[in-house]
């Protein structure tokens, strides 16, 4: 128990940092506690897509792939597929977390749900501010947009 709630602790501090790097904490969440709660018999993983070990190491290889190629992506795309992202995989994680610290019931899912939502919303700032820096961007192209949370 001890490991789900230092994976949840390192997840939730990465929401203090860049965006990708609360993308990758996100899938390390999510990826760690699944793995927790299978190994553990305290859970099984319930997406049918993921039926062997091997399939989901590339599933969590693909996440992190996935969100360095975004990390290219011109503005605003970049911070809104990010946010996106790390919406849903952090959802997935705290539901994780919940199932393991609760047995598997509804609560785990409503708060997964809640998270990758209030996620979504939390990073609403920064997508408005990647769309205006890039719209101002097309008239100075050396403009340098640096966002800073208030």
């Amino acid at each position: 128990m001890t490991n789900v709630l230092c994976a949840l602790a390192l997840a939730l501090l990465c929401g203090c940092t860049s965006i990708r790097d609360t993308t990758h904490a996100a899938t390390a969440l999510d990826a760690t506690t699944t793995v927790i709660g299978v190994t553990s018999g305290l859970a099984v993983e319930a997406n049918p897509l993921i039926s062997s070990p091997a399939i989901f190491a590339g599933l969590m290889l693909t996440r992190v792939l996935a969100t360095e190629y975004v990390d290219t992506l011109p503005e605003p795309a970049r911070t809104t597929y990010l946010s996106g992202m790390s919406s849903v995989w952090l959802g997935a994680g705290i539901s994780n977390v919940m199932i393991l610290l609760l047995a598997s019931n509804p609560i785990g899912l409503a708060f997964g749900a809640m998270t990758g939502l209030g996620w979504w919303a939390s990073t609403a700032e920064r997508r408005e501010f990647a769309a205006l820096c890039a719209e101002h961007m097309r008239m100075n192209p050396a403009l340098v947009c640096i966002y800073t949370p208030t």
